[in-house]
């Protein structure tokens, strides 16, 4: 037998010609191997677009709702070929799904409105076309609290009026040792206070696990600010505490309010 090349790309099986002689003749017979089944292509996928919250130094204006900025993020995982592009499709509050974004991007971003909830699903497409199934990552939502939210241990004065606060008042306290725990089924925690002269260093305790110490101090008084924000990757059972440390010099911590991300 003489091997021929196969040019298919296909076949598994090589082709061969047998000399054979039939009357003194010499003749060639073409002996093909059955084509065997082509490979199948695997299809691209991705990890579920998760939420990261970027939250702002300050909150807006004195009673109004805060818009949060969100940055989803989300990976994708090659099948046969490398992934050329994504599409991220939203859902409002159960909504059907739109899509909002497509190409070659692993982020976007959103603002969040308070009150509404979020879905995010993303979808790969390969340098071959074949496109993979989409995949949906957690949903989430964005709430707004006071400082009534938390529980209070050691002395507090629970509603102390201040100009330019989130909600017009703070709790506030010059006494070392005083804290401000907020317990809740969530993925993220920012805290929010206010900074200035009189106001000192605190604690910061994560699921029970002392993490920083902070100041509160500054030249100018601020309100509204931002002064921690924790996050987990998947909702669960998250504490945050914030202790005073009362310094006699700079004493005071406010408490204005938290927002969650669950």
């Amino acid at each position: 037998m003489i091997p021929i090349r196969d040019e298919g790309a296909m076949r598994t099986q090589p082709r061969y010609m047998l000399r054979a002689g039939i009357g003194g003749l010499a003749v060639l017979l073409a002996v093909i191997g059955q084509p065997g089944a082509a490979s199948a292509d695997t299809a691209p996928t991705t990890s579920g677009p998760v939420p990261n919250v970027a939250y702002p130094q300050r909150l807006l204006s004195t009673g109004a709702s805060q818009t949060v900025r969100v940055v989803i993020g989300w990976s994708g995982i090659p099948g046969s070929y490398p992934i050329v592009s994504y599409t991220l499709q939203e859902s409002i509050d159960g909504g059907s799904e739109t899509t909002v974004a497509t190409g070659p991007a692993t982020t976007y971003t959103l603002t969040a409105n308070p009150g509404s909830t979020y879905s995010f699903q993303a979808q790969a497409t390969d340098s071959n076309g074949d496109t993979g199934p989409f995949t949906a990552g957690p949903a989430f939502s964005l709430s707004e609290h006071q400082q009534s939210f938390a529980t209070y241990q050691g002395s507090w004065s629970p509603r102390r009026r201040l100009a330019g606060s989130w909600g017009g008042t703070v709790a506030a306290t010059t006494s070392a040792g005083a804290s401000a725990t907020v317990t809740c089924t969530c993925m993220g925690i920012a805290f929010v206070s206010t900074v200035g002269q009189s106001y000192g260093t605190y604690q910061l305790y994560k699921d029970g696990a002392l993490v920083q110490t902070r100041t509160a101090f500054a030249p100018l008084v601020v309100t509204k600010r931002v002064l921690y924000q924790a996050q987990w990757s998947a909702d669960g059972a998250h504490t945050l505490e914030v202790v005073n440390e009362g310094t006699p010099v700079h004493p005071r911590l406010d408490v204005d309010g938290f927002l969650i991300l669950s």
